[in-house]
C-alpha cells in the first residue's frame, strides 16, 4: 500500500489572487478558488509470482499476476471556464485498477550469448464516474488509464565478446512493441 499526499494548485491560487487584485468577475474568483488543494490518493498493490530457473541455470523463467486498486486518483484536469492561460490543476477523480500478468523468459544457450523475452498483458480502467467540469468531458467508469497500455513485449540479444586482455566488447539488439 502507498500513497500521495494532497496538496496545493499553486496555479489556481495565483489565478485566484489576480483575478481579484484586478477586478474580474466573482465567477471567475470562485471558479479558480474550488480547485485551490486536492486530496492524496491511494494505491494497494496485490501480486502474486514465481521464479523458476531450469537446464543448469541457463534458462529462468519468471511470472507475476498482480492488481492494483487506487483510491482517489490524482489527475491532470483541465477546466476551460477558468479565464485566462493557466486553466489545469491538479484534482481527486475517482478510482481505478489496474490488473494483468507480467513474464520474462531468458535463456542463455552459451557463455556470453543472452536472449530475453519480456512482456505484459494488463488491464487498467477508472472504476467510478467523474463529471469533470462543465465543458471538459467527463472520465466514465470503464475509460482506459493513459500510459496504460493492453499489452507490450520486448525482445532482446546480448552478445560479450574480448577486446585483447583489458577490454570486453558488447553488442546488444532491442526491439519493443506496445498497443
Amino acid at each position: 500500500t502507498g500513497f500521495r499526499p494532497g496538496n496545493l494548485n499553486g496555479a489556481q491560487a495565483f489565478n485566484r489572487d489576480i483575478f481579484t487584485a484586478n477586478g474580474f468577475a466573482q465567477e471567475a474568483i470562485d471558479r479558480a478558488a474550488s480547485h485551490l488543494d486536492y486530496d492524496g490518493d491511494e494505491l494497494s498493490n496485490f501480486e502474486f509470482g514465481g521464479k523458476i530457473t531450469l537446464a543448469d541455470g541457463r534458462v529462468q523463467l519468471v511470472a507475476a499476476l498482480y492488481r492494483m486498486e487506487w483510491d482517489d486518483m490524482i489527475q491532470l484536469t483541465f477546466d476551460p471556464l477558468i479565464p485566462g492561460v493557466i486553466q489545469d490543476f491538479n484534482d481527486n477523480v475517482g478510482e481505478a485498477h489496474s490488473q494483468g500478468l507480467e513474464y520474462e523468459i531468458t535463456w542463455m544457450p552459451r557463455d556470453r550469448l543472452t536472449l530475453r523475452l519480456a512482456g505484459d498483458i494488463n488491464e487498467a480502467e477508472t472504476d467510478s464516474h467523474n463529471e469533470g467540469s462543465p465543458s471538459a468531458a467527463p472520465l466514465t467508469k470503464g475509460s482506459p488509464l493513459i500510459y496504460s497500455p493492453d499489452w507490450s513485449y520486448a525482445v532482446s540479444v546480448d552478445y560479450g565478446f574480448d577486446l585483447g586482455s583489458a577490454f570486453e566488447g558488447r553488442l546488444r539488439l532491442d526491439y519493443h512493441k506496445q498497443d
